[in-house]
C-alpha cells in the first residue's frame, strides 16, 4: 500500500512541476526578453561562461560557450562545455523559425570531463587560456588545461 501511496505522490508531484513550467513558459515574454532553453540529462549546479565570443562574419548573432557541472544520481559526473548562439542586439529575432518546445538554436555538447561526485565549483583562469579548476564532493580540485577550450 505505501509503494502504491508513494507513486502516486510521485505522480501528483510530476504533474505540478508540469503545470508550473506550462505556467512559467507562458509568462516568460513578459519577463525576459529572450529566453533560450534546452533540456540536460542531469541538471547542473554549476554554470561558468568561458570569455571568449565568436561572431561569425555575415550573421547575426554570437557563439559563446559555457561550462556546466553536472549532478548525477550515483553515475559519473562530468563537466559539459557547451555553445550556444545568441543574436546581437541589432539582429530580428523571428521566434517562428525555432521550434518552442525543442530544436532550433541552443546548447551543443562540445567535450566532458569526469568527477566521481558533484561538482560545485567551476573558475576559468584569464590570464591563461585553456586553463580551468574544478572542484567536486570527491575532494579532488582539477586544473583542466585543454586546448580545445579555446
Amino acid at each position: 500500500m505505501a509503494d502504491k501511496d508513494a507513486a502516486f505522490d510521485d505522480a501528483v508531484e510530476e504533474r505540478v512541476i508540469n503545470e508550473e513550467y506550462k505556467i512559467w513558459k507562458k509568462n516568460t515574454p513578459f519577463l525576459y526578453d529572450l529566453v533560450m532553453t534546452h533540456a540536460l540529462e542531469w541538471p547542473s549546479l554549476t554554470a561558468q561562461w568561458l570569455p571568449d565570443v565568436t561572431r561569425p562574419e555575415g550573421k547575426d548573432y554570437s557563439v559563446h560557450r559555457l561550462v556546466l557541472g553536472t549532478h548525477t544520481s550515483d553515475e559519473q559526473n562530468h563537466l559539459v562545455i557547451a555553445s550556444v548562439q545568441l543574436p546581437n542586439d541589432d539582429a530580428q529575432f523571428d521566434a517562428s523559425h525555432y521550434d518552442s518546445e525543442k530544436g532550433g538554436k541552443g546548447l551543443v555538447n562540445k567535450t566532458s570531463v569526469g568527477h566521481q561526485k558533484e561538482g560545485y565549483g567551476l573558475s576559468w583562469n584569464p590570464n591563461l587560456s585553456g586553463c580551468l579548476l574544478s572542484a567536486s564532493d570527491d575532494h579532488v580540485n582539477n586544473m583542466i588545461y585543454n586546448e580545445h577550450f579555446y
